[in-house]
Order: structure tokens, then C-alpha cells, then sequence
């Protein structure tokens, strides 16, 4: 899940001996874990270095695989220095022995900060990974103790919005990490030329942009708005409703969850429910479900998609990128014709689409799930794919 930092050493840049190395290679070798498949991707060398915001159901694992890698390294490091000191004390012994040393006390130190401190010590220059890393210090909405109290028993309400603040941004990195090459989901739902656009759409959530003018304002502004639970517009009472952002247009909006908002599940780690447990799986998004139905659909939906759909709304967040609102579309009757997975997957005219919010959050819906699951979705069938239940049978 993207919470491990890497130190990148291309093979290409390493000596044959090293390369060659079935010590060195299981020592530091590519972490392949199935929802990590960046690691199967970026063959090369990797220096481990735990993060503390790790996925749940990942964490353990993960911190055995850098213990482990740590303690090859230090058996394989000593096994050099026994070979070294064997013999006469030479030069080019003596040489060997000391540099050895070295190289040990280096990966020791290394080790010993990134377990004690568990900050990133080496930084990915993927753009996710760095965007990821800077949401640390970043701001999000707001929440109030009268519609969130934090009661027992756990999860409860509060910790599902927190949950889906955290991943709203994963999925805005996702996207980062893939839109410059991604030549086979960006097409199904925006023109090549809106690119650019798209993308900073998306760094706008993180409060960084390329435009000059608006170099670093986006993710602050996410500060200024108020989630609640209260219907302040009865907009809750249409069954389609999962959500609604009410004064977009101001400086300070509002941001209203539905009831029907909550029965939509987690990625990232819920407080008070081990993903792990069978009796917890039911608080998450999981890829069983998703490849057994093989098509983008609104199971791919989360509470995170929905406050990032919500987000989207935030004229002073994203309008200035394309220089017009972001909205759901409708056709001159008044009817949706931006709404769920079948109107954005190739149905929605894509000169619209920069401007339709279910088209940015389908995008990255749908490449978050890509990616996690390894799976190549087929296009949404109307009728099927977006009859979600929690949305009385529409999208």
C-alpha cells in the first residue's frame, strides 16, 4: 500500500558481483507482496525503511521483511569480515576487513534510524510517494464533536470520516503515481490534450500545482471546510444522495455525509477493526468482490470517493485549474448524465468531462483498484454496474 520508502539502486548502475549475488539479491530484494505491486514493477535494489502509516493489514508483515533484510545484511556483512581476517593480516586483507566494518556500521545505522525514528529516510522520486509523504503536515476538513462524537464501541462514525480523509488522498496519489503514462484508463474518460489539467486537479487535493499563480494554496484551503451530518438542505432525503457540498462557492463550505454515505467502506486502516478478523472485513473495499465481478463498477466505491467527488465542488480548490466550476453534468432536462461508473466510462463527451466531478472520481477509482488488485477491468454495464443499492439502485 505504498507506505514503505525506498532508496531505488538500478541494477544496470551495479557492479556483476553485486548483481550476481543471491545473498545481497534476498538481502534487498523487491518487496512482491500482492497489494504491493510497485515493488514487482521497479525491479532493482532496495534499502528498507519502515513508514508508520502503514496499512493495517500490512504493517506486521512488512516490519518482519525489514528486520529480516537487515539482519541477511548484517550475517552476510560478518561472513565477509570472517573471510577477510582469515590468513595472514595483508594489506589488501587488512583492507577488506576494515571496509567491511564500514559497510556494516552504515546498514546498522540505517537500520537504527529508521526503526526508531520510523520517518522516511530515503525518498522515492515517484510524485505518490512524495505527495504521500507531504500529506503528513497537511490540513483536512473539519469535523464537529455534535454529529461525530467519539463514543464506544469503535469504529464509529468519526473514525470512518477520518479513515476517509486518509483515503481520499491515496487515491489522489494513485493517480499521480500513474497519469503521465497512463495510456490505457485515462482515455475511457478524458481527452489527451486535458492531461495537464487533469493532473493538477489532482495535485490541487495535496495544495501543489505547476500553474505559478496558484503555486501552493489546495490542500490548506481543505481546511476551511466542515463536515456534518446534518441535512441542512433535506438533499439527504432523495435515496441517490450519498453526499452534498453546500456553499462551494464560498471560502468556508460544508460538506453533508448522508446515512446512506456510511454503509460505503474503507481502504486504509479503521480504527477498531482488524482487516485481519473475519468479523471486520466487512468495514472494507477488498478486491474479492471487484475481480468476481470483473467490470468497473460501484463496488469500487468508498466513503474516501465520495468526500473526494465532495471536494471536487470546492470552487476555490480546483476552479481555477480549467477556469470553471466542477459539477455533476445534466442534460438540458435537468437529467444526470455525469453520475456513476456506465455515464463517465466512455458515455460522458469528454470536452465535459474536466468539468464533471464522477469523472475524476471513477478515474481514480478505477485506477486505484488497477493497481491493488492487478486486475484489467472491463467497461460498466448499464443496469448492472451502476445500480448501487446505497444509492436506491442508480448511481
Amino acid at each position: 500500500h505504498d507506505r514503505i520508502d525506498l532508496l531505488s539502486i538500478r541494477p544496470a548502475a551495479l557492479p556483476a558481483w553485486l548483481k550476481s549475488s543471491s545473498a545481497i539479491s534476498a538481502a534487498f530484494g523487491v518487496l512482491g507482496h500482492p497489494q504491493h505491486p510497485r515493488g514487482q514493477r521497479n525491479k532493482g535494489l532496495y534499502i528498507v525503511c519502515p513508514n508508520t502509516r502503514f496499512h493495517a493489514s500490512h504493517q506486521a508483515a512488512n516490519l518482519v521483511v525489514s528486520a529480516s533484510s537487515n539482519l541477511i545484511i548484517v550475517i552476510v556483512v560478518s561472513a565477509f569480515q570472517f573471510v577477510a581476517s582469515a590468513g595472514p593480516l595483508s594489506r589488501r586483507n587488512f583492507y577488506s576487513y576494515t571496509m567491511t566494518r564500514v559497510i556494516l556500521l552504515c546498514f546498522l545505522a540505517i537500520s537504527f534510524i529508521c526503526n526508531v525514528s520510523s520517518a522516511p529516510l530515503f525518498t522515492s522520486p515517484n510524485p505518490a510517494v512524495t505527495a504521500h509523504n507531504a500529506l503528513l503536515k497537511r490540513a483536512e476538513p473539519g469535523t464537529g464533536d455534535d454529529d461525530f462524537p467519539d463514543t464506544e464501541p469503535h469504529p464509529n462514525k468519526l473514525d470512518q470520516v477520518e479513515t476517509a480523509f486518509n483515503d481520499a488522498f491515496e487515491l489522489a496519489a494513485y493517480v499521480l503515481n500513474s497519469i503521465d503514462d497512463d495510456i490505457d484508463i485515462f482515455p475511457h474518460y478524458f481527452n489527451g490534450g486535458d492531461r495537464a489539467g487533469v493532473k493538477n486537479v489532482f495535485l490541487a487535493i495535496f495544495g501543489t500545482t505547476s500553474i505559478p499563480e496558484n503555486p501552493s494554496t489546495g490542500n490548506d484551503l481543505l481546511a476551511n471546510i466542515h463536515v456534518q451530518r446534518k441535512d441542512t438542505e433535506g438533499q439527504c432525503k432523495n435515496k441517490r444522495t450519498l453526499a452534498y457540498m453546500h456553499d462551494g462557492e464560498t471560502k468556508k463550505p460544508t460538506i453533508v455525509l448522508c446515512d446512506n454515505a456510511f454503509k460505503k467502506k474503507a481502504v486504509t486502516a479503521l480504527k477498531g477493526a482488524d482487516p485481519k478478523k473475519d468479523e471486520d472485513k466487512k468495514w472494507y473495499a477488498t478486491c474479492e468482490p471487484l475481480t468476481q465481478n470483473g467490470h468497473l463498477s460501484y463496488l469500487m466505491n468508498t466513503l474516501g470517493a465520495t468526500l473526494l467527488h465532495e471536494y471536487l465542488h470546492f470552487d476555490g480548490l480546483v476552479e481555477f485549474v480549467f477556469g470553471a466550476p466542477i459539477i455533476d453534468q445534466d442534460n438540458p432536462k435537468g437529467e444526470p448524465i455525469g453520475y456513476g461508473p456506465v455515464q463517465v466510462y466512455d458515455n460522458l463527451s469528454k470536452d465535459l468531462a474536466p468539468f464533471n466531478a464522477d469523472s475524476y472520481t471513477y478515474y481514480a477509482l478505477h485506477n486505484l483498484w488497477h493497481v491493488l488488485c492487478q486486475k484489467d477491468f472491463e467497461a460498466p454495464r448499464a443496469g448492472k454496474d451502476d445500480a448501487d443499492p446505497d444509492c436506491g439502485k442508480q448511481a
